[in-house]
């Protein structure tokens, strides 16, 4: 017996197989056209064969893993950024396993002998259905309300979507997201045309009603309890539920019944370990001194500032941000230089910006260690390497010749941006910067916009671990650059805002502060940005109207660890685990997160007990409950913070 199962342009096969005291055999499920989200795969019976094709699409080399029942990492899997890669693997463990898929590979899935739901990626297009497709959801008994969300904007285009949803007693309602072009959208929202790297150079504040900004959604109370049928037709689509599990099989029977986790057992080690923290800041200024946002800012955990420096006629027109703030380590950028300046070219232009950041500087009355000097700002995306080398030779040869003190500035290069290179960091710019400017340069600088997701926050430890290496490895007058992180956040461009706001993104924002305060090695990271900022760029600590973000709570909760000096190396036996801690006076402060998707069993050894409370997660707004003792068990997508 055979039957036809459909998840996007692909077949599921079953051959049903009966047998006195032997379970039924399942049949092969085969899905195709997923770019990023997540495949579970529940095993009942130890053997059951997974096999993954990966197809290289618009993206980078981030890693493909596969997580075991307990949330530990089971293996990763191979990729190449120029052909079709093939992993076959066998599933002993029993329990659900996960297959983290990334949108930079087109992925063919092929499971036999377990269940397998998807929950494709939610806020951005994951699924590829041109000739269309039909899947099965769960609405849970007692379910209040819950929405269906289609989307199919891919940056600043969309294609034809169309989602028609079923309830289990027959009725259907249809949600379609019209297709639209680049030029379209950028008319619409009033751009100002365009930079060198093709991104509009300003949007002006949108009708909110305009439709490709935004998903279609369908929202349903009181909604029927039973298996619900979702069909999908359109060549890059996003659809993802919220108010139940996001979660989608390709036919009723492969669904999971809800089962409530049982906690993980896993091990905090605060090592003995002294480490350096970095600064934690925020890409933004602070205003003049005395401004009613500026203790709002500095009372979540702001200590890093960002002043963009934009020649203009008449100079530079706001010195009232150049004013030093106590506590407070500010990172210059030189942002744009004048047409006259520009027109005298790479060198001679440079050395002139050079001369005139000195005196920008020198007139803001500061000591030059307060200040960290950034040349340009992710050149990589709109030079080339020699031109910006150049470009580089000229504005230190300015600065030199205006007297500044170099062995005081703190001289920052290439601050690189998420461009079209296939690793994570355009590593070959800091190398040529090394190269060429090693005994000039203080501090090598890169931004960040391509870990989406929070299962992936260790690659910026992996990340600064490159950096260091680069840095000994160019080396050339044995002394070594300090490293800067100087703006970065889960995507770049024009993003769905709800990325930027809820549990996830200030998890996600504590996650990264612990795996980079961890290795030790970086001066400075900057979360961009201080304050939302307009239509799909929604990512700020804190919303327009100053309304306090999961974001700014996280920065508050690592700065109150990672700022009062003392901090201790954490590791942790799990890799969904993390945390920061400091030890000053005889007391320990420590935060924790539990990134991950089950709930965790924290034990910390040889210490009297710890008191935490969760800042950010399922009961944050709702409960000061202390967790006490050597044990205690964090929820998923949590953070928590104490000491004892």
């Amino acid at each position: 017996m055979a039957r036809l199962r459909c998840w996007l342009h692909l077949a599921f096969l079953a051959a049903l197989a009966f047998g006195l005291g032997v379970a039924p055999a399942m049949a092969e499920t085969r899905l195709a056209g997923l770019r990023g989200g997540k495949v579970w795969i529940a095993v009942d019976v130890p053997g059951a064969e997974l096999a993954v094709s990966l197809r290289p699409a618009y993206g980078w080399s981030e890693p493909v893993r596969l997580y075991a029942p307990d949330g530990r990492l089971e293996t990763e899997l191979e990729i190449s950024r120029s052909a079709t890669t093939e992993t076959k693997l066998t599933l002993d463990a029993k329990g659900v396993h996960m297959l983290h898929l990334k949108r930079s590979y087109v992925a063919e899935v092929r499971v036999n002998g377990a269940r397998v739901e998807v929950e494709p990626l939610a806020h951005e297009t994951s699924v590829q259905a041109p000739g269309g497709a039909k899947v099965y959801f769960r609405v849970p008994e007692g379910t209040a309300r819950f929405t269906v969300f289609v989307d199919n904007r891919i940056g600043l285009r969309g294609d034809d979507v169309l989602a028609v949803v079923r309830v289990p007693d027959g009725g259907a309602e249809t949600l379609r997201k019209p297709g639209f072009s680049r030029r379209q959208l950028l008319d619409r929202l009033g751009a100002s045309g365009l930079d060198q790297s093709g991104q509009p150079l300003s949007i002006a504040t949108p009708d909110p009603t305009i439709a490709e900004l935004s998903p279609a959604t369908r929202e349903y109370a009181a909604p029927a309890p039973g298996i619900w049928s979702l069909a999908l037709t359109g060549a890059d689509a996003g659809v993802w539920l919220e108010g139940i599990p996001n979660r989608f099989a390709v036919a009723p029977e492969d669904l999971f019944p809800p089962v409530e986790a049982a906690p993980v057992a896993a091990k905090v080690t605060l090592t003995d370990q002294a480490i350096v923290a970095p600064v934690l800041g925020a890409v933004g200024h602070l205003g003049p001194p005395g401004n009613p946002y500026e203790a709002k800012i500095l009372g979540y955990g702001v200590r890093g500032d960002q002043i963009y420096l934009h020649q203009g006629p008449g100079g530079f027109d706001h010195m009232e941000r150049l004013v030093q703030r106590p506590g407070v380590q500010s990172l210059v950028i030189l942002r744009s230089l004048d047409a006259p300046t520009m027109k005298l070219g790479a060198h001679e232009g440079f050395v002139r910006a050079g001369e005139w950041v000195a005196g920008v500087l020198a007139a803001a009355g500061r000591p030059w260690e307060s200040f960290t000097l950034q040349v340009m700002n992710e050149p990589n995306l709109e030079y080339r390497m020699e031109e910006y080398l150049t470009a580089l030779g000229g504005f230190i040869e300015g600065l030199k010749a205006a007297n500044v003190p170099m062995d005081k500035l703190d001289l920052a290069a290439p601050a690189l941006g998420s461009g079209e290179s296939p690793e994570i960091v355009d590593w070959p710019w800091i190398e040529a910067v090394i190269d060429r400017y090693d005994r000039d340069v203080d501090t090598i600088v890169w931004n960040l916009y391509r870990v989406r997701d929070v299962e992936d926050t260790d690659l910026y430890a992996a990340a600064v671990a490159k950096t260091v290496q680069i840095i000994h490895d160019h080396d050339t007058d044995g002394r070594f650059q300090d490293i800067v992180i100087g703006a970065t956040n889960r995507v770049g461009g024009f993003s769905d805002d709800a990325l930027f706001d809820g549990a996830e993104a200030g998890v996600w924002w504590a996650s990264v502060i612990a795996n980079v305060a961890n290795t030790g090695q970086v001066k400075m990271l900057d979360y961009f940005n201080t304050l939302d900022s307009g239509p799909l760029r929604e990512k700020g600590l804190f919303a327009r109207d100053w309304r306090v973000k999961p974001q700014a709570i996280a920065q508050r909760a690592m700065g109150s660890v990672l700022g009062v000096g003392g901090v201790r190396r954490v590791v942790t036996d799990h890799p969904m685990l993390e945390g920061v801690a400091s030890v000053t006076g005889g007391r320990i402060r420590l935060a924790l997160v539990n990134k991950g998707w089950l709930p965790l069993k924290v034990t910390l050894p040889d210490n009297p007990g710890i008191a935490l409370r969760q800042v950010i997660g399922p009961d944050a707004d709702t409960t000061d409950e202390v967790l006490k003792g050597n044990e205690a068990i964090l929820a998923p997508m949590s953070v928590y913070a104490g000491g004892y």
